[in-house]
């Protein structure tokens, strides 16, 4: 018995080291890049721009980096051109863009480099998540203004969005409008969001299991004392 007793506290042990990777400081989060982008929209330059983090001032390390400390930095985005950012194809204001995460993480908040300045930039967008590429029961976090006047020159500041956190594997930009009717199509430089890994179930799973041999445990040794007395 004293043996089991050992075994479900390495299994403790075990669960709470999980937690601490899991979970620990509830504000603390890293920065994620999205694996992949696409769009309805058409590509004057290319999507995947918005997410290489070709443009920004200092890059950073998806899933490493702090979200927090990266965006107080303030660390900007520069589109150089047309270089380092996405655009629609001429005459389109409005539709999808679409981004992949690479699993399902729970997710808290967006920071988004517009363009500064610029009759192209976005302006609002419905901002939907799920766990499904079609979409197919997306969870609607609102509709959302971005700013086109944070930064310098070419140079923009992310602005962060911040939501309900929300478990998700693909988050969807609904891009209603550009800040000018007359522009002559739609772009923004750069996205990335505040992540954390989904616990595994097995996690609480062995949690419970431990604590359920300690609890058997006390009660068999409980018991063989009344015995011997």
């Amino acid at each position: 018995m004293k043996r089991s007793l050992n075994n479900a506290l390495a299994l403790i042990a075990i669960v709470m080291g999980q937690l601490a990777i899991f979970g620990g400081d509830a504000n603390a989060a890293p920065i994620l890049a999205p694996i992949s982008a696409s769009t309805t929209m058409g590509e004057l330059f290319p999507a995947v721009r918005a997410i290489n983090k070709s443009g920004l001032s200092v890059g950073y390390t998806s899933l490493v980096t702090d979200f927090d400390v990266y965006i107080a930095a303030g660390r900007t985005a520069t589109h150089g051109s047309g270089a380092n950012m996405w655009g629609s194809t001429l005459g389109v204001r409005s539709g999808n863009f679409d981004l992949a995460l690479g699993a399902t993480y729970l997710v808290s908040s967006m920071a988004f480099w517009n363009l500064f300045d610029d009759p192209s930039s976005v302006r609002e967008f419905t901002l939907l998540m799920d766990d499904n590429s079609a979409f197919s029961s997306p969870v609607n976090l609102g509709t959302f203004t971005a700013s086109n006047s944070l930064g310098s020159g070419s140079n923009t500041t992310a602005q962060v969005f911040t939501f309900p956190e929300t478990a998700a594997s693909f988050v969807r930009l609904q891009i209603l409008n550009t800040w000018y009717a007359s522009s002559s199509h739609t772009a923004f430089n750069e996205v990335a969001f505040k992540a954390t890994p989904v616990p595994e179930p097995n996690v609480c799973l062995l949690l419970v299991v431990a604590l359920l041999v300690i609890a058997v445990g006390r009660r068999r040794s409980s018991s063989q004392h009344s015995i011997n007395a």
